[in-house]
């Protein structure tokens, strides 16, 4: 064979054999990439999102994790189940009521002032007993919660129960009024010429005063008249004064 024609072919042959090798290569890291793009994804990118339109519908399930510190509500909020809720500092809680749904308020301890009085006083020639037992300043409530009253008469006297006098509020508010609460003595027991009566009963009365004046609290027992000046009465209460 020719030497020129041997060097062409020999040349050839490498170009052929290189060609070759070059498109195997290629065809295996296309497989290879196409591969690791199929089993090895990379985690998808954290994208903000930015909610431009006020309001926005939600329906079904949300589960929302809410880091900013205060998220503004309008509208009507239905609660259905509330974690206990703490107040600390200076929160406060602000409650609207009317006539119709009263709120009961307690001032609370802190601002009671515990409070006792007593009197004692012969029955007079009418055979009657006046006493006072406390003056409620202006601006104040005397809360009654305990009352205990003693007589003694001469033997087989009647006597009318006690009269416990004092200013009260009206239902609906405006200037106290003067109300009459009805006690009854019970025979405790006779010595000598006299019967004993008495009484001790837990109360919940209120003696209140009007912020430009002052209300009293007093007691009247009444027994037949023979019985003058044959025996006394006395009562004493206990309760709290606070401040309207």
């Amino acid at each position: 064979m020719n030497p020129l024609k041997k060097v062409l072919s020999l040349c050839l042959g490498l170009i052929i054999l290189a060609t070759t090798a070059v498109l195997i290569s290629t065809g295996s890291l296309g497989a290879q990439t196409a591969h690791l793009n199929l089993f090895a994804s990379p985690p998808p990118p954290s994208i903000p999102v930015n909610v431009t339109n006020t309001p926005l519908p939600v329906t079904g399930n949300v589960n929302a994790n809410i880091t900013n510190g205060s998220v503004p509500v309008s509208g009507t909020v239905a609660v259905s189940s509330l974690p206990p809720v703490t107040l600390n500092g200076a929160s406060s809680v602000s409650v609207s009521n009317t006539s119709a749904a009263p709120l009961f308020v307690d001032n609370g301890y802190t601002a009671r002032t515990a409070i006792g009085a007593e009197c004692d006083a012969q029955f007079d020639s009418s055979g009657q007993v006046n006493c006072s037992l406390a003056t409620v300043p202006a601006g104040h409530t005397l809360v009654i919660e305990t009352i205990t009253c003693a007589a003694s008469v001469a033997t087989g006297s009647p006597i009318v129960p006690i009269l416990l006098n004092m200013g009260g509020p009206p239902i609906g508010g405006g200037s106290p009024i003067s109300l009459n609460h009805r006690l009854l003595l019970t025979k405790a027991t006779s010595i000598g010429s006299l019967d004993y009566y008495g009484l001790t009963t837990p109360v919940k009365m209120y003696a209140a005063a009007t912020a430009g004046g002052s209300t009293g609290v007093s007691v009247s027992m009444q027994v037949g008249p023979s019985t003058a000046n044959q025996g006394d009465g006395t009562c004493a209460i206990s309760g709290y004064l606070v401040t309207q």
